[in-house]
């Protein structure tokens, strides 16, 4: 079964992702070298005019009899050179790809040392689980690590059928991907001294699929003691992690898909075979023909095995439980227009207003009655020609993202946590998109670059200072736990469900000035039971 490129592109941009064939050159390997010398053996780096970048190998390469195998632990080198940049690991749409990817991209400010002990931001990536890498677009590190003093890690792993495929008759134990994040996590805890961090202060940091990984490692009990705080950006709260029965009606449709009905047989089946049979599991999820999956979820994803990850955080936030060890100081944010991305990736001009019923339906069936007799959806309400795409933007901007968030961040800090909820009411457009639905907006990944800052894009004004108060107070929660700064307003942390304390970044788009609110959407956040609808 063969998939065009066009629905391939389609699906990406559904997705949440950036299509383009040039993100794999988005960090160019150029300049001199520098050394480390860690308990593995030397690594060689690249020496940049605000920071050092250092690519690791955190396992062995997951090849050959390794596929479909949980990571290894790297063995010891005489020297690495990690100068350069690495491969993704397999996706559509990249070129330079390779299932040898298990790399950290390390940046450290030039003057760090071993006896520094600097903060660490641990930033995993987006991308639906089955697409991105750390030479994306916006994820070099240099610039945020030499502002906020503090180093930068970006990490990959296995994504699709090779990261989180699970097959019980094929002896596919799945979540792989987790499994290598964890393993990353664990080489930072015992290397990072040697690059200048401080193992006792890691911060997880991650946008989309990335957030819902860090989601996941907040109940995952192997990782709680391998970092101190976390950071979730536009993580889509409302998607939950897949159960065992469903985790395996995946694996089986695609080994179905790939005519493969032994373990040697996946192990021997080309990159391309694999890719394949991936899209043909995403086209059947989104087709609406896979039990327990969602039209707008992707089918790829961790799974609560009962053993590495022992509960499903949904239900643990539901039911009021605490998270996994020892409280953790949080963030969550979310984008004003976050579903404004995937709705101009559908419907790529103005629809009628008759359509918004069934989309609704489509996209959240579960609730769809009580969404469009709530009336504040409807497309009357709001002006001008797209008067449809616009309300279809806000029904899964609330339900996928703002309303979960908030409703998340409620529970957990009943249940002891520290949370500081945002909303970014201003981004930088991600790639330069020049969709123009999106213009203007607050879409799905225009808070990358904001925390980032890569120096080629050109920013406004309001941007600008948006960039600068971002940096400063993601640096102070990397370093403190507290994401206040002395040249910014006080942001508290949530104190209920009438006071959620909620920073507005970017408020004034025009100055990039932040504010605060005590509410946040509260008509559109009482519809039903926010994330909980969903059995």
């Amino acid at each position: 079964m063969l998939y065009p490129s066009s629905w391939i592109t389609k699906t990406l941009l559904l997705a949440g992702i950036a299509v383009s064939s040039c993100d794999a050159l988005a960090i160019r390997a150029v300049g001199d070298k520098i050394a480390v010398t860690t308990s593995k053996g030397s690594v060689s780096g690249y020496a940049g005019s605000v920071a050092n970048r250092y690519v690791v190998p955190y396992a062995e390469a997951p090849i050959g009899a390794r596929r479909f195998q949980d990571p290894v632990a790297l063995s010891a080198f005489k020297a690495y050179d990690g100068s350069g940049l690495p491969p993704a690991c397999p996706q559509w749409s990249i070129d330079n790809i390779s299932e040898d990817c298990l790399f950290l991209s390390i940046y450290t400010p030039t003057g760090a040392t071993s006896s520094s002990k600097l903060p660490v931001m641990f930033w995993i990536h987006g991308g639906s689980f089955y697409a991105g890498a750390t030479t994306n677009y916006g994820l070099d590190g240099s610039e945020l690590a030499n502002a906020q003093n503090m180093i930068v890690v970006t990490v990959q792993y296995r994504l699709g059928l090779l990261g989180f495929m699970k097959n019980d008759g094929l002896r596919l134990s799945g979540n792989y991907g987790l499994k290598d994040v964890i393993m990353a996590l664990n080489y930072v805890k015992t290397e990072i001294k040697a690059f200048g961090g401080d193992p006792s202060r890691v911060t997880l940091a991650g946008q989309s699929s990335g957030a819902e990984l860090i989601k996941t490692l907040l109940v995952t009990p192997s990782a709680t003691s391998l970092f101190a705080r976390a950071i979730l950006q536009s993580a889509p709260l409302d998607s939950h992690d897949q159960t065992i029965a469903v985790g395996n009606s995946v694996g089986v449709l695609a080994a179905s898909y790939l005519d493969c009905t032994t373990l040697a047989c996946l192990k021997s089946a080309s990159v391309d075979s694999l890719l394949n049979s991936q899209a043909g599991v995403v086209y059947s999820a989104q087709a609406n023909q896979i039990a327990g999956i969602r039209v707008p979820e992707s089918p790829i994803r961790p799974v609560v095995d009962g053993k590495l990850v022992t509960r499903e955080f949904r239900s643990v936030v539901a039911s009021g439980q605490a998270l996994e060890g020892p409280t953790k100081p949080l963030i969550f944010t979310t984008m004003k227009d976050e579903n404004a991305l995937a709705i101009s990736g559908l419907f790529a001009a103005p629809i009628p207003a008759s359509d918004f019923n069934g989309d609704v339906a489509l996209f959240f069936s579960e609730r769809a009655d009580t969404i469009i007799n709530s009336g504040l959806y409807d497309p009357s309400l709001y002006s001008g020609d797209d008067a449809t795409r616009l309300a279809l933007t806000d029904v899964g901007t609330d339900f996928s993202w703002t309303c979960a968030n908030q409703q998340t961040a409620i529970n957990v800090t009943a249940a002891g946590q520290t949370v500081y909820q945002g909303q970014w009411n201003l981004g930088v457009s991600y790639t330069n998109r020049t969709n123009s639905f999106t213009a203007f907006k607050a879409a799905h990944q225009d808070d990358i670059y904001a925390v980032f800052n890569p120096t080629s894009i050109g920013l406004t004004r309001g941007q600008s200072a948006l960039v600068k108060e971002v940096q400063a107070r993601w640096g102070a929660f990397v370093k403190t736990g507290s994401p206040n700064s002395a040249s910014y307003p006080t942001w508290s942390p949530l104190a209920s469900g009438s006071n959620l304390n909620l920073l507005v970044l970017g408020n004034d788009t025009v100055h990039g000035t932040s504010a605060t609110s005590a509410t946040q959407r509260t008509a559109e956040c009482a519809i039903g039971s926010g994330i909980y609808t969903l059995v």
